[in-house]
């Protein structure tokens, strides 16, 4: 229970009443969440395949976050979690810049084959001799 006596709720001032803190040491540190997120969608991306480039790009951008997550995490130790949900943005992130960069060089290839497939099958052209005619055979 509580030191202080109960006030009827007239008597309260609630107006200003906010959420507790939460305790120290337990909040994720900023860009941890968006990290995760950036690795998820990276991941889908790239498994997907044909959209595997904007995947490394997100990928990318997630482990930019992870960096940032990392350096507030460090500089206040007292005031972050120190892995959580940082740590899986960086897995999740690096398993999207690997399957991102593994379906493009595959779809890549992909394309180089069915391109040079195309230009061995195109027929050279026609090349054209002149046949000699006897001048006898020439109608004047």
């Amino acid at each position: 229970m509580s030191d202080q006596p109960y006030l009827p709720p007239s008597d309260r001032d609630d107006r200003f009443a906010t959420a507790p803190e939460p305790p120290p040491g337990t909040a994720n540190p900023p860009g941890a969440v968006t990290a995760l997120v950036l690795g998820i969608v990276a991941i889908v991306l790239a498994v997907t395949g044909i959209l595997s480039p904007v995947a490394v790009i997100l990928a990318i951008i997630a482990l930019v976050f992870v960096g940032k997550a990392r350096r507030a995490a460090e500089a206040a130790p007292e005031q972050f979690v120190q892995g959580g949900l940082r740590i899986g943005g960086f897995v999740c992130g690096l398993i999207g810049l690997i399957l991102g960069l593994l379906y493009s060089l595959i779809i890549g290839a992909g394309i180089a084959f069915v391109v040079r497939a195309e230009v061995r099958r195109v027929k050279p052209p026609v090349t054209v001799t002149p046949i000699e005619v006897p001048a006898e055979q020439v109608a004047e």
